[in-house]
C-alpha cells in the first residue's frame, strides 16, 4: 500500500502528462494530505485544500515578476515547460498573497511545504554506493554480494511513499541536505539537531539573506529535534532518533559502514510504515465507537474510500492487516465489528 512506486509522469487538474518529481507529485500529495493534514501545527498554519506550482519567473524567460502593493510576486503557479526541470507541488501558508494576472497566478515569497526523498538511493547514488562495495578490499566476496543485494532493494524504495516526507521550502533546507555527497537523511537530522542545541548554524548556509530570518522563525516553532522528527517523519521514539543522529556523524567508506546505513534506512521505513498503519487502524477503530456496531464489507469499504481515497485492492489489504492486529473482527457474511 505504502510501497507502491510513484511514477514521474502524472496528470494534475487540467494539465495532462506533467513531469513531476515523484516526491512532490499529485500521487504523493494524496498521501501527504491523509497524514500531515491531521497534525495540529501543520493544519493550523498551512492550507492543505489546494496545491500550487511555485516556479520563478526566470524559469519562463521573463525579465521580472510582478510588483504591486509594495511587494514582489516572483513565483508563478504554472508548470514548467516539457523537457525542462521536473515540477514540484506545494501547499502554501494560510493567507499567502496571490495575484492573478492574465489568467496566471503570481505568488509572493512564502512559507510552503513540498516533498523530499528521505534516503537517496537514486541511480546516481546507487552508482556511488556500488563503487564503495566494489572497491572495498577488506570485504569478502559474500559480504559484497549481500551488500549489493541490499543496495538493490534500497534502490527500489527510492520513489516510494515510505521514503517521502514534507520539508519547508523557504530557506533552502533541501539544498543543504542535498549538498551532502550521498544526500543523507541521518546527516541532515544530525545537523538539524546541532542547530536546535545551539551548536551549529550550518543548516542555514544555503538560505538567502532575505529568507534566512524566515527559516529561523520556522525552526523556532519546534522545541527540539524530537518534535521536528515527530512532525515531519512520524518518528516519535527518542532512542531511534538518537540512533539516526549518531549515525549521521559517521562516514560511509566501506561495505560495513554502507550496510550500517542501509540497515538504518530499512528500520526507518519499517517504523514509519507502522506509524501510518497505526493511524489508519485508529481511524477505522473510530467507526466502531458504539459498542456492538456492525458494518458490512461494502459499508466499511465505502467509509475507507471516502476517508483515505484507497482503491478496493488497497482496502482489502488494509482490512486484512486490521483484522490480524485485532483492530476489527470478522463475524462472517462479509461483516465486521470490533
Amino acid at each position: 500500500m505504502f510501497k507502491n512506486k510513484i511514477d514521474s509522469i502524472q496528470t494534475f487538474k487540467n494539465e495532462a502528462k506533467v513531469q513531476f518529481e515523484p516526491d512532490s507529485s499529485p500521487a504523493a500529495w494524496g498521501h501527504y494530505k491523509k497524514f500531515y493534514s491531521k497534525n495540529k501545527y501543520l493544519n493550523n498554519n498551512y492550507d492543505f485544500s489546494d496545491l500550487f506550482f511555485y516556479n520563478c519567473y526566470t524559469d519562463f524567460g521573463l525579465k521580472r515578476g510582478i510588483y504591486t502593493d509594495y511587494e514582489w510576486f516572483n513565483y508563478l503557479n504554472k508548470p514548467l515547460r516539457k523537457g525542462s526541470r521536473y515540477n514540484r507541488l506545494f501547499v502554501l501558508e494560510k493567507d499567502t498573497k496571490i495575484k492573478k494576472i492574465n489568467n496566471t497566478e503570481y505568488i509572493v515569497a512564502a512559507y510552503r511545504l513540498g516533498g523530499d526523498c528521505d534516503f537517496n538511493f537514486n541511480e546516481k547514488k546507487y552508482a556511488l554506493f556500488l563503487e564503495i562495495i566494489e572497491s572495498d578490499s577488506t570485504a569478502s566476496k559474500q559480504e559484497k554480494a549481500n551488500a549489493s543485494q541490499q543496495l538493490a532493494n534500497c534502490r527500489e524504495m527510492h520513489h516510494n511513499l515510505l521514503n517521502f516526507s514534507l520539508m519547508q521550502g523557504i530557506g533552502n533546507m533541501q539544498k543543504f541536505k542535498g549538498s551532502n555527497r550521498y544526500d543523507r537523511l541521518d546527516t541532515f537530522v544530525y545537523e538539524l539537531d546541532k542547530y536546535f542545541r545551539g551548536v551549529s548554524n550550518s543548516i542555514l548556509q544555503y538560505s538567502s539573506p532575505n529568507n534566512k530570518p524566515a527559516l529561523i522563525s520556522f525552526l523556532n516553532d519546534f522545541k527540539d529535534i524530537y518534535e521536528y522528527c515527530a512532525t515531519f517523519y512520524f518518528i516519535t521514539e527518542k532512542t531511534f532518533i538518537n540512533e539516526i543522529i549518531k549515525q549521521g556523524s559517521m562516514p560511509i567508506t566501506n561495505v560495513t559502514e554502507l550496510m550500517r546505513y542501509m540497515n538504518l534506512a530499512e528500520k526507518y521505513w519499517s517504523i514509519k510504515e507502522f506509524a501510518f498503519f497505526q493511524k489508519e487502524f485508529l481511524a477505522i477503530g473510530d467507526y466502531f465507537l458504539d459498542g456492538g456496531t456492525v458494518f458490512s464489507k461494502t459499508e466499511l469499504s465505502t467509509k475507507i474510500k471516502n476517508d483515505f481515497g484507497y482503491e478496493q485492492d488497497e482496502i482489502d489489504e488494509l482490512l486484512i492487516k486490521c483484522e490480524k492486529r485485532g483492530f476489527i473482527t470478522s463475524i462472517g457474511n462479509n461483516s465486521y465489528t470490533r
